[in-house]
């Protein structure tokens, strides 16, 4: 070895390590195998991806969601500034920073911004309206009239708050110091006083005392409230307490609620339509069951089909099995009676009376065992298997021909089916990966027609496909929802027109005209809440 050799036994010279390093190290080869002009760290450069370029230290730092290094700083991570408030977009990341601006499509949100009432995190510190609130009152029924009993803090404006704590009433908003008292024995505008200069209004004599008037009778003009007397008119029948707008209806000839109907005249009420009625000559005495009625055969059930008043007699006896492993079906020898002894039941075919999992009514799986006792094992290997093309063999599901793309080796068994005209990783074929920044459409490799950026989801459509990327919630990807650095298809969208990123969510206008929205959505946008 020379004495001039590095670490590596490299020696700088015009010919590349032949007869002057160590071969057997692979960073010999070369120390600037991309030609940037900058040598790779393993020669003792200060180049941080020799493979690529577009990386070395006099490279200009962009935001890119793969949290590339390209100047081979870790501190720097882009200058992406779209509101131009001048705070990086938190979503410019590299190996140790990122930016931190959380919404930087607004200009009036980032670090320290002030806080204001608004429902947001206007200063990027994960709170929202801290400090910024102010002392108030519950407000119940929404009449602008908070409780003065029940103090509390919130944003002038909000749903259910108040800063005015004088409502006499909380859950009713016809009450509060701001209303019109009327003449209804009710303080209305707060003052503990009742119906003070109020007009005088129609009270109807309530003979029955069912709280409901005669419409007939010649009305009351006052304000107070006169005995015998309420403000509605109506009772159908004021001389009868369980006649009146509500009451149930019974099997008396008469109109009990009111609805100008009496049910039970001339025809009789069949709910179920098995002939018997629920009032009248011929009984029902379940009109909810057109098996139950008088003159019904008798089951046995335990219960009372013939409305005889007797139960299960004269029925037919039925055969039950033994159900050992309680799975619900019988097997072997059964026996004849209508009350079921003890662990009998009256369906039988169970193939294997000690495992509960196997009888006739288990779905199939794949173990080499019939679960379903139909004389077949491991039958339907697609539905089970839950693969197009797939097998059961020897208790173990395999995929041996896909309906379309290709087979990829992609887990050391050849056995997933991979569509190589859209995976970005086996893009017409199979190991054939699409560069940085480009997806595969029809088995080609390419870039986006359109991309919005949310303020945590970012959203990209090619073609009529779309894919987000950054943080993805609620519902709509696969796989679930998270934090992704490279773009997820949005599954069950293949019509877009084009495709809007918003707060916490996104949403996609489709070729039918109909926009399909995912995510959770707390701006106000939608209306608050979630939208799929």
């Amino acid at each position: 070895t020379s004495p001039d050799a590095d670490a590596f036994g490299c020696v700088r010279g015009d010919v590349p390590c032949e007869g002057t390093c160590d071969e057997r190290i692979d960073a010999c080869l070369s120390c600037d195998a991309d030609g940037d002009g900058f040598e790779s760290f393993a020669c003792g450069g200060t180049d941080c991806d020799d493979t690529d370029a577009n990386v070395n230290p006099e490279a200009t730092e962009v935001c890119d969601p793969e949290q590339r290094d390209e100047d081979c700083d870790p501190t720097t991570f882009g200058d992406l500034d779209v509101d131009g408030d001048g705070v990086v977009d938190a979503l410019c990341c590299n190996l140790d920073l990122c930016g931190a601006d959380c919404d930087d499509t607004d200009a009036s949100v980032r670090p320290g911004a002030p806080e204001v009432c608004n429902r947001r995190d206007d200063d990027c510190d994960d709170s929202i309206d801290e400090d910024a609130s102010m002392p108030g009152f519950v407000d119940e029924d929404s009449d602008g009239r908070g409780d003065g009993a029940r103090p509390t803090m919130g944003c002038a404006g909000a749903p259910r708050f108040s800063t005015v704590g004088d409502d006499c009433d909380d859950a009713d908003p016809a009450r509060n110091p701001a209303q019109v008292e009327v003449c209804d024995g009710v303080d209305n505008d707060c003052d503990d006083r009742l119906d003070e200069n109020a007009r005088a209004v129609p009270w109807y004599p309530d003979r029955d005392a069912d709280e409901y008037g005669d419409p007939g009778a010649e009305p009351v003009m006052r304000c107070g409230t006169p005995a015998g007397h309420v403000l509605n008119d109506l009772d159908c029948d004021d001389t009868l307490a369980d006649v009146h707008p509500g009451a149930t209806e019974r099997c008396n000839g008469r109109d009990d609620d009111c609805d100008g109907v009496a049910r039970f005249e001339g025809v009789l009420e069949d709910r179920d339509g098995d002939g018997a009625t629920s009032c009248g000559a011929v009984v029902d005495c379940d009109d909810t069951d057109p098996r139950v009625g008088l003159g019904a055969p008798e089951r046995c059930n335990g219960a009372d089909d013939d409305c005889d008043g007797h139960v299960d007699e004269n029925a037919e006896d039925v055969a039950w099995f033994p159900d050992f492993d309680r799975d619900g079906y019988g097997s072997g020898e059964g026996v004849s009676t209508c009350n079921p002894p003890a662990s009998y039941v009256s369906r039988d075919g169970d193939c294997a009376p000690s495992r509960a999992e196997v009888n006739p009514g288990a779905a199939e799986r794949c173990d080499g065992v019939d679960q379903d006792c139909d004389g077949r094992v491991d039958e339907d290997a697609e539905r089970i298997c839950r693969a197009s093309g797939a097998v059961c063999r020897e208790g173990r599901c395999e995929v041996v021909e896909c309906a379309s793309g290709a087979v990829c080796d992609v887990d050391g068994g050849g056995t997933e089916c991979i569509d190589v005209a859209v995976h970005g990783d086996h893009c017409g074929g199979c190991d054939l990966q699409c560069p940085s920044g480009q997806l595969c459409q029809d088995a080609e490799c390419g870039g986006w027609d359109e991309v919005d950026l949310g303020a945590y989801p970012n959203c990209a459509r090619a073609g009529g496909r779309v894919y987000c990327w950054g943080r993805v919630s609620g519902s709509g990807v696969e796989p679930p929802p998270g934090n992704f650095m490279r773009p997820q298809t949005v599954v069950g969208v293949d019509d877009a027109l084009t495709v809007e990123a918003g707060g916490d969510h996104a949403c996609v206008l489709r070729t039918g005209g109909e926009a399909w929205c995912f995510g959770l959505n707390y701006y106000g946008q939608l209306g608050d809440g979630t939208a799929e």
